[in-house]
């Protein structure tokens, strides 16, 4: 018979501290920053292979740049109007002497409105130093983020730190928003710090953090029927409040007028195939998928597909998080980050450097692992055999798009989510099992 005390929410079987790990798991700094100097070598190479093309202004960055040049030049309300867009992206072009011809002459700023607020301290800077700045700025939200996931799972020494900042740094995605200029890594840390208020119990905080992701909209749908399902009406009170308040920013930018445009650009982009810089073939998700299969032959049974694995997909989310809402439950990360997970896949726009939000669930992940009595030694190694499959698919994901009409990362994502599901359930009834037995003090 198990041996068990329960210690504030918390399960410690026998004797077994939550630090008392297998040794081959404490494996040195020294072997694993091995791998990592190698990687960074070869991102280095990478890097300065691809700023040669980034400098001249090919990069997602300039949409951000425009539309920052243009609202502080007075021209806010015609924020969609693409005809005063490409008139501006043309003049930023020209002050760097850049030959860059973008696909139907422009590389649009389809963003929210509000979300231009943040670009707008930059917008005096030259081209080149605001790219900078901005990195810089995304690689602070990369960094916090993951040290606000860290102080949120208990018992995280400096080394764990040390540790996963190496491995966020390692992951192709990061260096590619980096790289694009992108705003994903707001999105990640405004999902982290959502997750802290969640488990602080701040359910209007974290409602409102969630709100700030509407710069990324496309990832919320999923979050906020767990959450309408779950009935945390704090949570959805504070993300409606936040909505309000980013909806009058926006109104009070643009105007009526401007907003009408902003949702009739909306309406039109679900249309765009291969159009300013949209190409829904090439997204790393469910559609993304089911498009490059059949979006020429069979557009119907592509849409069929889609939608038919996304209510599945969800329908599974939903499963996994049967049961009572509890924070203090050791399984609550675990299916925090399967609700990511599953909100990348579903997502009908995803681009590559989206996938850095990956980086929320695998840091929560690996906590669990590090820290769950019920994590047996198989599952340790299922983890690292997953990772190590993983990482290689997907940096082969392009080059074999361009030859096989599959994509090896969403079908990898789908596999880690169907394994996490699987162990989701798995430590829910060992934990109900545990509970179970009677209470004996341990020796």
């Amino acid at each position: 018979m198990i041996d068990w005390i329960a210690d504030k929410g918390h399960l410690r079987i026998g004797n077994l501290d939550r630090e008392a790990i297998p040794r081959w798991y404490q494996v040195s700094l020294g072997w694993k920053a091995a791998p990592f100097i190698v990687l960074m070598a070869c991102y280095s190479l990478l890097t300065w292979h691809v700023y040669k093309k980034v400098q001249p202004g090919n990069s997602d960055f300039i949409i951000y740049y425009t539309a920052a040049r243009l609202t502080s030049a007075g021209e806010v309300h015609s924020l969609y109007d693409f005809k005063i867009q490409e008139k501006y992206q043309r003049k930023i072009l020209r002050e760097i002497d850049s030959p860059i011809t973008f696909q139907d002459g422009l590389l649009p700023y389809n963003h929210p409105p509000f979300e231009i607020l943040w670009f707008l301290p930059i917008a005096g800077l030259t081209y080149r130093i605001a790219f900078l700045v901005w990195s810089l700025v995304n690689l602070g939200c990369f960094l916090t983020g993951v040290f606000v996931l860290l102080r949120s799972c208990k018992g995280e020494g400096f080394h764990r730190y040390r540790e996963t900042f190496m491995g966020t740094m390692a992951f192709l995605p990061v260096l590619v928003t980096l790289l694009q200029g992108q705003d994903t890594a707001m999105v990640f840390l405004f999902l982290c710090l959502a997750f802290r208020g969640l488990k602080n119990n701040q359910d209007y905080r974290a409602g409102m953090w969630i709100s700030l992701c509407l710069q990324r909209f496309q990832f919320l749908p999923t979050i906020l029927l767990l959450l309408l399902c779950k009935k945390r009406s704090k949570v959805l009170v504070g993300f409606a409040a936040g909505l309000l308040s980013l909806g009058l920013i926006s109104l009070a930018l643009l105007g009526i007028s401007g907003l009408a445009g902003y949702m009739g650009l909306i309406r039109e982009m679900v249309h765009w195939i291969d159009r300013y810089g949209i190409s829904p073939a090439q997204m790393h998700c469910l559609r993304g998928q089911s498009l490059a299969l059949w979006q020429h032959q069979f557009p119907t049974l592509a849409t069929v597909v889609t939608l038919t694995a996304t209510f599945g997909l969800v329908a599974i989310l939903l499963r996994a998080w049967k049961g009572e809402w509890d924070v203090r439950d050791p399984d609550f990360d675990l299916k925090f980050a399967f609700l990511v997970l599953v909100s990348v896949l579903v997502s009908p726009h995803v681009n590559f450097h989206d996938l850095s939000l990956l980086i929320l669930p695998g840091v929560l992940i690996d906590a669990y692992l590090r820290h769950n009595p019920l994590v047996t030694n198989v599952d340790r190694w299922l983890a690292r055999l997953v990772y190590w499959v993983a990482f290689p698919l997907m940096l082969a994901t392009r080059p074999l798009s361009l030859v096989l009409p599959v994509k090896v990362d969403v079908i990898g994502l789908l596999a880690v989510a169907m394994i996490l599901y699987l162990k989701i359930r798995q430590f829910s009834d060992l934990r109900r099992e545990v509970q179970s037995t009677p209470l004996t003090k341990p020796l």
